[in-house]
């Protein structure tokens, strides 16, 4: 994470419409200063979403911030879409951490909880999730069991 050279937009794969729309919204491929290394895009709640412009050296400040706030490094559960910025955040400290997240399905079904918690294996475990994907997992006892064995869940998201 050099922060230098080209900044990435990260968008849905399997959604040409949305990647199509983002990419003419936040004006892909247009001049921006050298220093950023990705372009999120906020929800658009409020209207046409807009690009926040994001460092290296912001991501990497946040991620070693969460980290720091949760007692140190670990393993984590990347349960949102990577071109959100908390699925980004959780690659962003899953590499400064030297691991590998473990993934589940874009879906997100809460019975696949437990096996995906699971597969953190042991040490510092956590998980970043919104409202909705909590309130799933509040509903299913096996679901709602296996956050509560995780070290953190940040919740996020509007």
């Amino acid at each position: 994470m050099t922060g230098r050279g080209s900044a990435i937009l990260p968008v849905p794969a399997d959604d040409a419409r949305q990647s199509a729309l983002l990419a003419t919204t936040l004006r892909a491929g247009q001049a921006i200063d050298d220093d950023v290394a990705v372009v999120v895009s906020t929800s658009g709640t409020t209207g046409t979403p807009k690009g926040a412009l994001l460092t290296a050296d912001a991501l990497r400040a946040s991620a070693t911030a969460t980290h720091s706030r949760l007692g140190g490094e670990g393993r984590w559960l990347l349960a949102l879409p990577a071109y959100h910025i908390a699925g980004l955040q959780v690659l962003v400290r899953s590499t400064l951490a030297g691991t590998t997240p473990v993934t589940v399905a874009a879906s997100f079904d809460p019975r696949e909880l437990p096996s995906a918690v699971a597969a953190l294996g042991s040490g510092r475990r956590y998980a970043s999730l919104v409202a909705v994907q909590l309130d799933k997992c509040l509903q299913h006892p096996a679901a709602a069991e296996a956050l509560a064995d995780l070290d953190a869940v940040l919740i996020g998201g509007g």
